[in-house]
């Protein structure tokens, strides 16, 4: 007989947001390709989540690439609040032929 403790894919994305954020992980496959998920219209509430927070990040992100290319101001070291920003550069270039 197998032992079935499988946990739900909502109490899965509940408890990944229970976690600080330096414990907390990317939304888990389970939750975004469950049944559950789809039927309760979650994917669609998400997705005008993220449509809004790209049209937020779409000016911020113009605006700091304006600053870049005037030339006023030299590279500095990163704010902890790019480390994975950082760590997608890095898989990206792992990736790359040298």
């Amino acid at each position: 007989m197998t032992n079935h403790c499988a946990i739900s894919p909502m109490a899965e994305l509940h408890a990944n947001g229970a976690v600080p954020f330096t414990a907390a992980h990317a939304m888990p496959k389970s939750v975004h390709t469950s049944v559950e998920f789809l039927a309760a219209g979650h994917l669609a509430t998400i997705k005008v989540l993220l449509d809004d927070v790209n049209v937020e990040d779409k000016a911020c992100v113009e605006q700091v690439y304006a600053g870049i290319c005037a030339g006023l101001s030299a590279p500095g070291p990163l704010s902890h609040l790019e480390r994975s920003n950082f760590e997608f550069a890095q898989y990206l270039a792992g990736r790359m032929p040298a």
